[in-house]
């Protein structure tokens, strides 16, 4: 008996070498970033190096990396969100908006608001998954169209003013930290971030919701002949990025102290750009939690590093911007060594 060709064995076994490669890139790569960004950074700019720094990283990492987690949800599905943004503005217009209002009980200030903020997240949320599923709209248009929608009602109810004079407590996120070592501490708004991140995790990855996700993002007609209620998993996961988005309008409405209407802005393409740098793929069905994790910390740490460089904030946009273009480029290499 003869042995099959080398070259039939080969095309029937993709090369392994390519295999890890693709691994590589898919799992290690956003990790491998980080690690040159920040020795870059540490090695080019001392005061970069200091712990109230790495503090400072935490706090503009949080709000990123909340919004990147329900982008997440919707981008492996198969969709997009682009008003997250605009959501992060709105409920924290409306959550200040519901602190300083004379018929709420003081005592009652604080929760009312933050049920209000994380209730207008929702609210917009199943409002976009809705049209998209029932009319049939492509998410991008529907979510663009939600964005515009978002920013004038933030505008119109704020009178275009930031909204101040908020309950003492709002700031809690902001400025408490848990001390852990002389100078050095971890911001609420970091632990928070944490713990969502690792709820998020679990939910994608182990239960049966989160396969859904996948199956849905890989082929929505053979996940609906395989019973899974694609409409319902596609509504769920904008409302996942909704009630997200909400809840970092919070987080932004504890840092900054007062309710701004153009709190959000470009929050959208920092989301995606933080999801897509860590591997979620923007053709669906592949990605994960604590790969958008470490891509809202890459750019945290580049916006941090710049500042301290005294970089204009312009050049930031055209580094995040090339970024979103090299990881979708990268995505594209590894799915051809695969396929």
């Amino acid at each position: 008996m003869t042995s099959p060709p080398a070259n039939a064995e080969t095309a029937a076994n993709p090369p392994k070498l390519r295999r890890i490669v693709s691994l590589v890139l898919e799992r290690g790569g956003p990790l491998v970033v980080l690690a040159v960004v920040v020795a870059g950074f540490m090695l080019v700019e001392p005061t970069f190096r200091k712990a109230s720094n790495f503090e400072n990283i935490g706090r503009q990492m949080a709000v990123v990396a909340i919004l990147a987690v329900g982008e997440t949800f919707v981008i492996i599905a198969g969709g997009i969100d682009l008003s997250v943004g605009a959501i992060v503005a709105l409920s924290g217009v409306l959550a200040a908006l519901t602190m300083r209002s004379d018929a709420m009980p003081p005592h009652l200030a604080l929760p009312a608001g933050i049920a209000v903020g994380l209730g207008t997240g929702l609210f917009v949320g199943l409002l976009s998954g809705t049209i998209i599923e029932v009319a049939r709209i492509p998410s991008f248009v529907v979510t663009l169209g939600m964005l515009g929608v978002c920013t004038g009602v933030a505008k119109i109810v704020s009178g275009g003013q930031g909204v101040s004079g908020l309950p003492r407590g709002i700031d809690w996120l902001a400025a408490h930290r848990i001390p852990i070592a002389e100078g050095f501490g971890i911001p609420m708004a970091v632990v928070v971030t944490l713990a969502l991140i690792g709820l998020a995790h679990v939910v994608i990855s182990r239960s049966r919701f989160g396969r859904a996700v996948y199956a849905l993002g890989g082929n929505r007609e053979a996940a609906r002949l395989s019973g899974i209620p694609v409409k319902r998993v596609s509504v769920m996961t904008f409302v996942i990025s909704g009630g997200l988005a909400g809840l970092a309008g919070l987080v932004a409405l504890s840092r900054m102290g007062s309710g701004q209407p153009t709190a959000g802005q470009g929050y959208e393409l920092n989301a995606v750009a933080a999801a897509v740098i860590g591997g979620t793929s923007l053709m669906g069905g592949e990605g994960s939690i604590l790969g958008s994790f470490v891509g809202a910390l890459i750019m945290a740490v580049i916006a941090t590093g710049l500042d301290h460089m005294m970089v204009s904030q312009f050049i930031e946009e055209v580094v995040i911007g090339g970024m979103i273009i090299v990881a979708v480029i990268v995505d594209k290499l590894r799915r051809t060594m695969v396929a």
